[in-house]
């Protein structure tokens, strides 16, 4: 977006990639604010990445490849500060835990991602993590929070924010 305007090409035109890399040369531009991956693949897209010194936020979304994503998350873990996830593109559990033990600023989970265990909440290695329709139980939630109120797990996690889609009984919690 430059000055709330989104940048978007007609087919045959342009590629949003040169587009970009046009625009950051004429202005001196080294970082971006958002970026969503879409769709398959996109090597242009890749390129024009590897040249940023910062990235605010980068959200795959529910269209984007696997491989589009791990590609980017390799080019772009030093320098962005947020990951959103709209789905997770990993296809076992070892290596969706290995990117979860990164040194993430800030992770957010916006997927109904039913492999997303308590194991997993534990490795994050996130300085702020917030899970949206991520299905944990109040067990998983109690057992977490316990966990890192007593420094057991992930010493660098600061904040963290759990939204639930059903209602939970806070009774059921520890007080802390």
């Amino acid at each position: 977006m430059i000055q709330n305007k989104t940048i978007s090409c007609e087919k045959g035109s342009l590629t949003v990639a040169k587009l970009v890399e046009r625009i950051a040369s004429v202005t001196s531009c080294e970082s971006l604010e958002y970026v969503e991956l879409r769709g398959p693949l996109q090597l242009e897209v890749c390129d024009t990445l590897s040249q940023l010194t910062e990235l605010g936020t980068l959200a795959v979304m529910e269209d984007c490849s696997d491989s589009f994503a791990k590609k980017a998350f390799e080019i772009v873990s030093t320098v962005t500060t947020e990951i959103t996830l709209y789905r997770i593109p990993f296809e076992s559990k070892e290596e969706f835990q290995t990117f979860l033990k990164s040194n993430l600023n800030y992770l957010k989970i916006n997927s109904d991602f039913s492999m997303f265990t308590l194991d997993h909440l534990l490795v994050t290695n996130a300085l702020k993590l917030k899970l949206r329709e991520v299905m944990l139980s109040v067990t998983d939630i109690s057992q977490f929070l316990t966990k890192w109120f007593h420094s057991k797990c992930n010493s660098r996690l600061k904040h963290r924010s759990l939204c639930t889609l059903g209602g939970i009984n806070e009774t059921c919690l520890r007080k802390y």
